[in-house]
């Protein structure tokens, strides 16, 4: 689980400074960071460690891209 939480990160850190270099995408992007959720959450099939992600993503992640997709920053 470790390992996909941590590759789950850097995919969102990446579509994070695609949002920055291409503005125009950024809803794209936000919705493509949700898609990796989703998908990861399938590949691991544990509860727990789905849990895990959705609260990174709607405790951290999804707030701070919302921010940059809506300029909230």
């Amino acid at each position: 689980m470790k390992n996909v939480k941590e590759k789950l990160i850097k995919y969102w850190e990446r579509k994070e400074r695609s949002m920055e270099q291409y503005p125009e995408g950024k809803k794209n992007f936000f919705g493509q960071c949700f898609g990796a959720l989703e998908f990861a959450m399938a590949e691991i099939d544990d509860w727990d460690a789905e849990n895990e992600l959705i609260d990174l993503w709607n405790n951290e992640w999804r707030p701070r891209l919302e921010a940059k997709v809506y300029d909230l920053l």
